[in-house]
């Protein structure tokens, strides 16, 4: 009987753990993949073309897909939309997934920081 007991005390204490949220990585606490200004923006937001820093290709612009999973927030904090952005506002993406080596280069972003274009 104990024993049964000390697996249910077991199993309430480890299942309650696994069964915790886990809060998605935060990727913007470490330094951008890319940064730079947007030179194009494609079927609403759904594509953006930057002059990358630090430039990867001879062109040095990529292009970025922005996905579902993209976060988007500006330099306060607040979610934005993809739709939002504009050429001339400054991004900083973050990604982990690999670059097509064409020119322009090719990725897609995880997280976006926008720092709209001043008025």
């Amino acid at each position: 009987m104990r024993t049964l007991s000390a697996i249910a005390v077991a199993l309430v204490l480890f299942g309650g753990v696994s069964c915790s949220a886990v809060e998605p990585k935060d990727l913007t606490t470490g330094p951008p993949t890319l940064s730079g200004p947007v030179l194009e923006v494609a079927n609403q937001g759904d594509r953006l073309v930057i002059q990358a820093y630090p430039p990867d290709r001879s062109s040095g612009r990529v292009w970025i897909e922005v996905i579902r999973a993209t976060t988007l927030h500006n330099r306060s904090g607040e979610r934005v939309t993809k739709a939002s952005i504009r050429p001339g506002d400054a991004i900083e993406v973050w990604t982990t997934y690999p670059m097509l080596r064409s020119d322009p280069g090719q990725t897609t972003a995880e997280a976006i920081v926008v720092d709209p274009l001043a008025p």
